[in-house]
């Protein structure tokens, strides 16, 4: 297993150059910085309401949170799977709508006229019932298959309404990071090359082995099929968001940076959700590659986008990630240059 913190660890310290050009410098910087003086006192103010309305709305588990291995997070979604559609709702302040609308939007604009669609870490089956609802507008149908490791949230997926009518659509139990080849007992295998499109909307951060789920995730996938994947990312200080005020737009990267360190990561992400910083995902996912019958393959890079929206009181401090990926044969060469970059961070797929 590749394990997310010995890898960014290997990043801090990395001088090859391929590795370099692979991870932008603030994906190899700490997520913590010293304050000066006014922050000192100004960052601690503002938490403390923003952490106060958290508690109250969200009531994220009390006592001490472990490694966030699978159990943990199977056993968080055992006890949020009821409740999970209004609580995820409310804490993208809506916004989870937009993200899983625009799955449906990709599969909507598929060159095949019914393509076969993986919804990685499906949960409840909104990302599903979203891709479904685009269609529809668009008079096209899909074949879907929606995967998770828990099956409380599956339960909630399969007694949804809006599915009951359609036979285009199921809901198995499998392991994002061993979907195909020998699984687990009790969960579902799934065949080689069998897909057109995969999507992972806000599922990513809470598998501890991102580099395995993109792996599978190629594995599946047809060549020229694609792989989207949306999740939280880490601010960018260079790249704030903008908050209107009356004559004037104001920028503030540092306590962007500051809540999402000290309060979104620990509190909301690891005691909510059981979630990890998936910012190093979107970095590590376009460098998998595996080959298929003596033919080397991998993701190439259709687009990622960066952005902070809108989520607590509205202000845009708060990132997410956007990333679309396309299966292609590689050259030997650059075979064996992903290969070597992912040996050297220790991120190499066993």
């Amino acid at each position: 297993m590749a394990d997310l913190a010995s890898i960014a660890a290997a990043l801090q310290h990395a001088t090859d150059k391929d590795v370099l050009a692979a991870f932008p410098a603030y994906t190899r910087q700490p997520l913590t910085f010293e304050l000066n003086a006014l922050e000192r006192i100004l960052f601690p103010i503002l938490k403390v309401p923003t952490e106060a309305l958290i508690r109250l709305l969200l009531r994220p588990r009390r006592g001490a949170v472990g490694g966030l291995d699978q159990a943990e997070v199977d056993a968080v979604y055992d006890k949020e799977a009821a409740g999970y559609d209004v609580k995820h709702h409310r804490t993208t302040r809506g916004q989870d709508l937009f993200w899983r609308r625009a799955a449906g939007w990709l599969v909507a604009s598929a060159p095949e006229p019914r393509p076969r669609v993986l919804d990685l870490c499906t949960g409840t089956g909104l990302t599903a019932l979203e891709i479904v609802r685009v269609l529809a507008e668009h008079g096209r149908t899909a074949e879907i298959v929606g995967l998770d490791y828990n099956e409380a949230m599956l339960v909630g997926a399969r007694n949804r309404r809006e599915f009951k009518s359609s036979s285009a659509i199921s809901f198995v139990r499998g392991d994002a990071t061993k979907m195909t080849g020998q699984v687990p007992a009790g969960f579902q295998a799934l065949a080689p090359a069998s897909f057109d499109i995969v999507v992972q909307v806000f599922g990513i951060g809470g598998i501890g082995d991102p580099v395995a789920v993109a792996g599978e995730a190629l594995s599946v996938l047809r060549e020229g099929g694609r792989f989207l994947l949306i999740d939280m990312h880490r601010p960018i200080l260079g790249l704030p968001g903008e908050i209107p005020l009356p004559g004037a737009w104001v920028r503030v990267p540092r306590y962007e940076l500051y809540a999402y360190a000290d309060t979104t990561l620990p509190l909301v992400l690891s005691r909510l959700w059981g979630w990890r910083d998936p910012t190093l995902d979107f970095y590590l996912a376009p460098l998998v590659c595996r080959e298929e019958e003596g033919v080397p393959y991998g993701f190439r890079l259709l687009w990622r986008i960066v952005e902070s929206e809108r989520w607590w009181f509205g202000l845009p401090m708060m990132p997410t990630c956007r990333l679309l990926l396309e299966k292609v044969r590689l050259d030997r060469t650059e075979y064996e240059r992903r290969r070597r970059i992912l040996t050297l961070i220790g991120a190499e797929p066993s």
